[in-house]
């Protein structure tokens, strides 16, 4: 792309390079940081690239805009957009890098509930040692039967994990197939019901889409065996948080743990209906920062910058209308 100047547009986030870093990569191209509605609005109308997520009135005002860099997974400030998912501006984002360390998160879930880590935890803070309470209470993970919702980077990363944990593995992806040394059967979005009846552990780890909003409701939950557990890892706008904690509180399911709300950060004012029960974990999106993460995020948007101005496809190109 010689001969002219490309300006890019960027927010400032930790999974973005900074602005130095990026001029010191680029020399040539016109950065300007733009982290706030107004900043966007006034750098948006000559800029050709945005790294970072835009409001729908930047995007209107955009004028020379052709590549909007999301810096997370998730496209879902693009499907906000209207004008952006029907117009030639391409968005890519970020895959994989954070699937191993969501992976994890969901085990530490899972494990707390299955060692009944919260309670000892407590019977540490009160000086409480009595063995005989968690007698017949702890549960072994080999032979139980995990099922994941979305069968991407993390839906395959805790399949891997759950191998080695002696599980059996199901999961619902929109290109099923047969088993695979990650799963013993992956099954089309048909059979999610299906799916639901047989899990002991059910993970939540596909996109926020027109398609999964809400998909998760209180019928759905009320499919899970009475001695189910519900891991929440990508989106919270995919489960019913009223109906979940329904059902947690009548202990029509085991137990659920949460890293992603239907809204964030929740009002301090009304937290919503899942922080105060005992069989309940909420953390606070925090699954995924790690070091490793940040690196290759910030690697990434280098990456795919270069490509750009080389002339170069695009890595990870998204269906703007499908939301992954």
């Amino acid at each position: 792309m010689s001969g002219r100047t490309v300006k890019v547009m960027i927010g400032v986030d930790p999974c973005i390079p900074s602005v130095q870093e990026f001029a010191d990569a680029f020399p040539g191209v016109a950065f300007c940081v733009a982290d706030r509605p107004e900043s966007q609005l006034a750098h948006v109308r000559d800029a050709e690239v945005c790294i970072g997520a835009l409001t729908r009135d930047a995007f209107l005002a955009a004028r020379e805009l052709r590549w909007v860099q999301s810096p997370w997974t998730g496209i879902d400030f693009v499907m906000a957009i209207p004008e952006l998912v029907e117009s030639n501006v391409i968005v890519t984002n970020i895959p994989d890098v954070h699937a191993p360390s969501m992976a994890d998160h969901v085990f530490a879930m899972i494990l707390a509930f299955a060692h009944r880590l919260p309670q000892t935890l407590e019977d540490q803070k009160q000086h409480r040692w009595d063995t005989k309470k968690y007698h017949h209470k702890i549960l072994e993970l080999s032979g139980t039967t995990i099922g994941i919702l979305g069968f991407g980077g993390v839906g395959r990363a805790v399949a891997r994990r759950a191998r080695g944990f002696g599980m059996k593995v199901y999961a619902i992806a929109r290109a099923p197939g047969a088993a695979s040394d990650e799963a013993d059967e992956v099954w089309p979005p048909q059979r999610l019901d299906d799916l639901l009846r047989i899990c002991d552990w059910f993970v939540i780890a596909a996109p926020l889409t027109d398609q999964t909003r809400g998909l998760i409701d209180r019928r759905r939950i009320n499919l899970l065996k009475p001695t189910a557990h519900i891991i929440v890892i990508s989106r919270g706008g995919i489960i019913d948080e009223d109906a979940l904690a329904a059902a947690l509180r009548e202990k029509r399911i085991a137990g659920a743990a949460t890293d992603a709300l239907a809204q964030e950060p929740p009002d301090p004012e009304n937290l919503g209906p899942l922080w105060d029960l005992d069989n309940c974990l909420v953390t606070p999106h925090s699954s995924g920062p790690t070091a490793e993460m940040f690196a290759g995020r910030k690697n990434f948007c280098k990456q795919n910058l270069r490509r750009y101005l080389d002339g170069q496809p695009l890595r990870a190109v998204r269906d703007k209308k499908a939301g992954y």
